[in-house]
């Protein structure tokens, strides 16, 4: 009887033994599938993502360009303005009021085309850098508008009329390179 149960043990045991390295290999095998199955779709979303940062990278940077090129547009004729306003010539600075808008107007209009690929809190530096300036030419370019009141608001030298001129660019500029990761 001994003999029995002992040799009934081994069988069980080895029956055992021998579904536990079934069930191992089996469930193994599902969970190799499995992990398989997840690297590939781990390395298709990284793929995908890799092409659209670069793509999202591309767009933006040939924005960033477009819009530099307004911006120098701009300050151009910001710099024009404020100096006009310094000789404090009416028809001039009305001219000048009229084309610093003008080229505002264009920057803002591919600020719009664009807003898409920008973040808002960078559309809002680039208008906000501009905005008091255009401001200030829309006041001018009103019949009772006190043009001393801007001269003495305005430093005397040209070199510095100048540097306020460039402020908004360079803000804006140093706000791109933050934004393309340039920034140091």
């Amino acid at each position: 009887m001994l003999t029995i149960i002992a040799t009934n043990a081994v069988a069980v045991a080895i029956v055992g033994y021998l579904l536990r390295l079934w069930v191992d290999k089996r469930l193994a095998h599902a969970l190799g599938q499995e992990l398989e199955r997840l690297k590939a779709d781990l390395a298709k979303e990284v793929s995908r993502h890799s092409i659209q940062t670069t793509w999202n990278h591309s767009k933006r940077m040939e924005l960033f360009s477009q819009l530099y090129e307004h911006m120098i547009d701009v300050d151009s004729e910001l710099k024009f303005f404020l100096m006009n306003i310094k000789i404090g010539k009416k028809d001039f600075i009305q001219d000048r009021a009229l084309n610093l808008s003008e080229k505002y107007l264009a920057l803002n209009a591919c600020l719009h085309k664009n807003e898409l690929f920008l973040e808002q809190s960078l559309v809002d530096e680039v208008r906000s850098a501009y905005k008091p300036y255009v401001d200030m030419a829309q006041e001018l370019l009103g019949v009772d508008c006190d043009i001393q009141q801007f001269q003495s608001s305005l430093p005397n030298k040209l070199e510095d009329i100048c540097e306020v001129g460039d402020a908004p660019r360079k803000h804006v500029v140093s706000q791109f390179r933050r934004y393309a990761g340039l920034a140091s």
